[in-house]
């Protein structure tokens, strides 16, 4: 996954549990800078934003690895149940 900074100046991409961000430069030649490590996160790997000035991050841990996830249930023709076709 990768996204741009709300500037769109640099785009900030993982790598492996790291965070690292590739300055950019548009016009006539667009080029791409060093990738540069901003921090690793061990729960990186689960997905990150940037927030809309561009100075922070927001980052989904998962607090219980083993827990089961949400539970969903799907009820087909529950119409039925109420008199309906």
């Amino acid at each position: 996954m990768a996204t741009w900074s709300p500037q769109g100046d640099r785009i900030f991409f993982r790598q492996g549990q790291e965070l690292m961000e590739v300055p950019v430069r548009s016009g006539a030649s667009p080029s791409l800078g060093q990738p540069r490590k901003l921090f690793a996160w061990e729960a990186l790997g689960r997905g990150f934003d940037v927030t809309p000035d561009g100075r922070q991050f927001v980052l989904i841990e998962e607090t219980d690895p083993g827990a089961a996830g949400p539970q969903i249930t799907v009820v087909l023709n529950w119409a039925e149940e109420f008199g309906g076709r």
